[in-house]
């Protein structure tokens, strides 16, 4: 039995960059960090550059296919690379 999808590093550090903004009151679903994406959030990538909008909706869509894998209401961090959980 294989292990949960795990993030990209793009993606890893995209979600990393909106946990703040949490301030650790709810916990960051693959839904809420995916409309963080689109709507709300300045996103930086893993090497501290402003996102463009075509990384930004490589973002979405990989959001989505774990979305439809797991639901939006799974925790995203469950899906990060265990050295940045």
């Amino acid at each position: 039995m294989m292990g949960p999808t795990l993030m990209t590093p793009e993606l890893t550090a995209a979600i990393l960059d909106i946990v703040p903004a949490t301030q650790g009151h709810i916990p960051l679903t693959l839904g809420a960090a995916r409309y963080a994406i689109e709507h709300e959030q300045i996103v930086w990538s893993s090497d501290g550059e402003l996102l463009h909008p075509q990384d930004r909706t490589s973002l979405v869509i990989e959001l989505d296919e774990l979305i439809d894998q797991h639901g939006m209401n799974a925790a995203a961090l469950s899906f990060m690379p265990a050295a940045h959980v």
